[in-house]
């Protein structure tokens, strides 16, 4: 049998830091603790406990989605569809733009 080896997560403390839009943009989902945030173009799901923000794996956060019946989380599953969507077509815009100055240097 095999051990299965912990994956780390991040951790950020403090607020301003957390909400530096220089580090990654974040989104805080629904009325809820949890933010979704591109940190340093990594997107990951993290958990606001007092003014710290953990990270958490995507797995935990569809259990956490799928169990707790306070929270509207359809709303939270689209608002999580939506920052996706935004993201990939921020990152096609980028290349796109990276394509068409490399393109402009060939030219000169």
């Amino acid at each position: 049998m095999s051990i299965k080896r912990r994956t780390k997560y991040r951790t950020v403390i403090g607020e301003a830091r957390f909400t530096d839009n220089t580090t990654g943009i974040h989104q805080r989902l629904g009325d809820t603790s949890w933010y979704y945030k591109n940190l340093n173009n990594n997107p990951g799901y993290f958990l606001r406990i007092g003014n710290t923000f953990k990270e958490f794996p995507e797995a935990c956060f569809n259990a956490t989605v799928n169990k707790i019946g306070e929270y509207d989380f359809a709303k939270v599953r689209q608002e999580v569809k939506k920052i996706r969507a935004n993201r990939l077509l921020a990152q096609s815009n980028q290349i796109n733009q990276e394509v068409s100055n490399e393109s402009k240097k060939s030219s000169i």
